[in-house]
């Protein structure tokens, strides 16, 4: 009796060792640990450009996962170079595809389904026809800037850029999301541009766009850069050149810093609380701090935003970046 139990123990053992052993071989993939995440979600395209293709990537906490994905939904005009695979352990694949736009008469919104067992996605896909600017809201945008300087001012120091003007399709995601996007994510709109060069004053030049609906309705007219020269003479002589302005700085304490002063004439505006800026301005920067060297480092410092009319000092702001 004695010598069956020895020998029933020491089975047991040998089972043990073989089982454990065994399993450390041959580890079991995981289903359920696996993520699937889909890069891009939202996808623009044109008779002229459309994304190179789409990412379908196995993202799990864990080890020995298995991501089983399939492509179970998608619009007749895509064409795929795969639609299934199997992508282990963090993994990747990129799928290619194509649009066929023949079947593509007016702007269309479909989407594609990837189902896995790490999830489900949908990627949204928008196709917007191009269009030209009406010529008629050249006479809009026209009118409109005549408006604020006059007749005179304009033929002088305006011309319209018609390669830069363009018609801007509704962002896709915020068709989808629209709670999510201002309001001209959400609506198709022209942007018609113009250039600004003043003959008496060579450094004001700029470049002016003006957005326009299809029934030549004016958005975000406060931020458009056209000064009132009717009403206010003085805010289209523009007598402080970018000496005139860095010597106003430092009068009014702008520090050197530790590089040379940034100087940039633009059109500024700025409506905060009780103060609102909408003028053409120098903005006059410095650096006070630097981490790291070259491209990448972190810097910091302060911006003084002088009139270019006035030379007022209209506003002191910090600022922090990137050196490009």
């Amino acid at each position: 009796m004695k010598n069956k139990l020895i020998f029933g123990y020491f089975l047991g053992i040998v089972l043990i060792l073989s089982c454990s052993e065994d399993n450390s071989v041959n580890p079991q993939k995981s289903l359920s640990s696996s993520k699937m995440r889909i890069s891009p979600v939202y996808i623009t395209v044109s008779k002229d450009y459309f994304t190179d293709g789409i990412e379908v990537a196995n993202r799990s906490s864990k080890t020995n996962s298995t991501l089983k994905w399939k492509i179970s939904e998608y619009p007749e005009w895509i064409t795929f170079s795969k639609t299934s695979g199997i992508i282990e352990d963090n993994g990747e694949e990129f799928i290619n595809w194509s649009v066929d736009t023949t079947y593509l008469k007016n702007d269309t919104i479909g989407h594609i389904k990837f189902s896995s067992n790490g999830g489900d996605t949908i990627v949204y896909v928008g196709f917007f026809s191009d269009r030209q600017v009406p010529s008629h809201l050249y006479d809009v945008t026209d009118e409109y800037i005549i408006s604020k300087v006059g007749q005179e001012f304009f033929e002088k120091n305006y011309a319209l850029l018609k390669e830069r003007s363009e018609y801007y399709h509704p962002k896709l995601k915020c068709l989808i999301n629209p709670l999510n996007c201002t309001d001209l994510g959400l609506y198709p709109r022209y942007g018609i541009h113009y250039s600004m060069d003043i003959e008496e004053s060579p450094f004001a030049h700029a470049i002016i766009g003006i957005d326009i609906d299809e029934n030549g309705v004016l958005l975000r007219e406060k931020y458009i850069g056209i000064p009132d020269c009717i009403n206010n003479p003085l805010e289209c002589i523009f007598p402080i050149d970018a000496d005139s302005a860095k010597t106003i700085a430092a009068l009014e304490g702008l520090e050197e810093g530790l590089l040379e002063w940034e100087t940039t004439f633009r059109w500024y505006t700025y409506f905060h609380d009780e103060l609102n800026i909408a003028t053409f301005a120098w903005l006059i920067r410095n650096t006070l701090s630097e981490s790291g060297q070259g491209e990448g480092s972190q810097r910091s410092g302060r911006v003084f935003v002088i009139d270019a009319n006035s030379g007022e000092l209209l506003i002191e702001l910090a600022w922090y970046g990137v050196a490009d």
